[in-house]
């Protein structure tokens, strides 16, 4: 009887840790498809600015802090004038 008992709770425990990993593998291709989709977006913008230095992930991050400066400047005049 206790052998049973264990061998439908192991079962069980492995029928619970399969339904996990479903949906560890459901997450991680989201995850995977959402960091191709970033990949993507920074392959785009680096060619539009047809700058590429020899680390993009830096070029980007650089041309956001440009960008957000840029915004910045440009809504502090629009403020002055109403």
């Amino acid at each position: 009887m206790n052998k049973e008992n264990t061998l439908q709770e192991v079962q069980e425990h492995i029928s619970e840790l399969q339904e996990e990993r479903e949906k560890c593998d459901v997450k991680l291709k989201q995850l995977q498809k959402s960091r191709q989709e970033i990949r993507k977006a920074g392959n785009l913008y680096a060619k539009h600015r047809k700058k590429l230095k020899k680390d993009p992930y830096a070029t980007l991050v650089h041309w956001y802090e440009q960008d957000k400066g840029k915004l910045k400047e440009s809504s502090k005049s629009k403020s002055i004038y109403i």
